[in-house]
């Protein structure tokens, strides 16, 4: 763990990891016993073309040993968010766990599968009216090779939000606005 910050009700930690030797992922500690989210940023000088993922099953998780599937001797960074969660809310293929408010914006966290992102829009309407900014990170057991995408330039208006993503995959999210 390289750090630990509050936002709003949520625990956020963050650190790197390394796949070294020819390894292809591991565990990453965390440091929270409670863990709704994790996000990878892969390093690297070049385009990714295989995405590394989470093998795990959100909210709720214990953060001490998380699940990452990453390609052979991959590096990169995490995020955790952790702490208070709402009563989860799904509609479609969208389950919402984890709402708060930091440095002015609402962020919101959950997940997609069946790569159902036609349900986004009536998920994130429920909470804001303007997406600023949006993560998607695939939950798998095997690295993927289509990444997802966001058709959109933030900010983007909450009923507008399109995405690409891959059917019956599972993704976590994070998105913040206003």
């Amino acid at each position: 763990m390289k750090g630990r910050d509050i936002w709003g009700a949520w625990n956020v930690t963050w650190g790197t990891y390394v796949s070294a030797g020819g390894g292809t992922g591991g565990n990453i500690d965390t440091a929270q016993g409670n863990v709704n989210a994790v996000f990878l940023q892969e390093k690297g000088s070049a385009a990714i073309t295989d995405m590394s993922v989470v093998d795990e099953t959100f909210p709720d998780l214990d953060g001490s040993a998380v699940t990452i599937v990453t390609i052979a001797n991959q590096a990169g960074t995490w995020v955790a968010i952790g702490g208070q969660k709402i009563e989860a809310i799904t509609i479609d293929e969208i389950t919402v766990f984890g709402v708060t408010v930091f440095a002015g914006k609402k962020w919101v966290i959950g997940t997609i599968t069946d790569g159902g992102d036609g349900a986004v829009e009536a998920v994130l309407t429920r909470f804001m009216n303007t997406v600023e900014v949006m993560k998607i990170q695939p939950l798998d057991s095997a690295v993927l090779a289509d990444s997802p995408a966001i058709d959109e330039t933030f900010p983007e208006s909450a009923a507008g939000i399109t995405l690409a993503l891959t059917a019956s995959k599972s993704y976590l999210f994070l998105a913040g606005g206003v």
